[in-house]
């Protein structure tokens, strides 16, 4: 589906302006009103999560043609999986740490979350040229298996 295909390169774009706006928000202040418009509100981070979410999985199930199904999209959709990894990140890590300080040393499910958001931010630059690439090779050949 064409339509499907262009809300993935939409959204590739969108999740790598948001990784790099830390970096180089200083320089192109448009990546930093980008990144605060979708992640500034609550109810829109939610909903843009989300539909990252949906999106990934639409592109497991209905890959742009001829590929096969679950796995002709399956780089784009890893990449659009990181977006909600995220946006899970900053909504529940800092409440969180607050809960993990009065708490003993138990493994928890935000511990998890704690751990891939951590992980995203480290890497945020490098996620975001990856997302990058990924987008661009999805462009220049859109059904290639596994790309």
């Amino acid at each position: 589906m064409i339509q499907l295909y262009f809300l993935t390169m939409v959204a590739l774009v969108a999740e790598a302006v948001v990784f790099l706006s830390d970096y180089y928000g200083w320089k192109y202040i448009t990546l930093l009103k980008t990144k605060n418009y979708l992640t500034g509100n609550r109810r829109r981070l939610i909903a843009v999560g989300s539909l990252y979410l949906l999106l990934a999985v639409a592109n497991l199930l209905f890959p742009v043609a001829p590929g096969p199904v679950l796995l002709g999209e399956f780089i784009p959709s890893v990449a659009l999986l990181l977006f909600p990894v995220f946006s899970l990140g900053i909504l529940v890590v800092p409440h969180a740490q607050e809960e993990h300080e009065q708490e003993e040393k138990k493994v928890s499910p935000t511990d998890f979350i704690r751990l891939g958001h951590s992980t995203i931010e480290l890497h945020k630059r490098n996620l975001g040229f990856a997302v990058l690439v990924i987008a661009g090779v999805h462009l220049v050949y859109p059904q290639g298996v596994l790309i």
